[in-house]
């Protein structure tokens, strides 16, 4: 597997893993939990977000990435702007 975050399908209860793979694999892992479900086994897929699998392939750390966007978020904060809703 590559150095980024792996695509899982996880039971839905439990949390367990029960598939891993590359993103470049995401095919399969849709065909794992479409077998799963078939079965009556209740799954969902996690996968590394766009902005997550950047920063990994750039070499970031999770942490710096959550870091980087509270300071990118926190830079745009003005009263009201972003919960107003449109009328």
């Amino acid at each position: 597997m590559s150095s980024s975050k792996p695509i899982r399908v996880l039971e839905v209860q439990t949390k367990e893993c029960l598939f891993s793979c590359d993103h470049e694999e995401l095919d399969r892992a849709y065909e794992f939990a479409k077998q799963m479900e078939e079965l009556g086994i209740e799954v969902e897929i996690e996968s590394p977000s766009a902005a997550e699998s950047l920063a990994t392939s750039l070499g970031a750390s999770t942490e710096e990435l959550a870091r980087e966007m509270e300071e990118e978020m926190a830079s745009h904060e003005c009263d009201g702007c972003s919960t107003t809703p449109l009328q």
